[in-house]
């Protein structure tokens, strides 16, 4: 079932930077908004003009998002390698 399509349609500029960024999160969640602007050749008030394109409320809200993303990944991968560890397949618990 189709719930809710929503083509989005940028600017040349803002889709530059769209495309790094969904390219790169690891770069845009943890670099200031003057490195990525730089890394993508535009402006960092360029990368303020995306966020509420994007559905956020600022550049900072939206970086936020991109390393909230990220921590939970390596939190999520950190546990998994956690529980198929020998020790814990054998009955022990993860503290010893």
């Amino acid at each position: 079932m189709l719930i809710a399509k929503k083509e989005l349609v940028l600017p040349t500029k803002l889709e530059t930077v769209a495309r790094v960024m969904f390219a790169q999160p690891d770069y845009v969640a943890f670099e200031n908004a003057a490195a990525i602007a730089r890394r993508c050749g535009v402006s960092p008030t360029t990368l303020s003009r995306l966020a509420p394109r994007l559905g956020f409320r600022s550049f900072k809200e939206m970086q936020n998002c991109f390393r909230n993303c990220i921590l939970n990944r390596k939190n999520q991968a950190k546990q998994a390698d956690t529980l198929s560890s020998p020790s814990l397949r054998d009955g022990q618990t993860a503290s010893g």
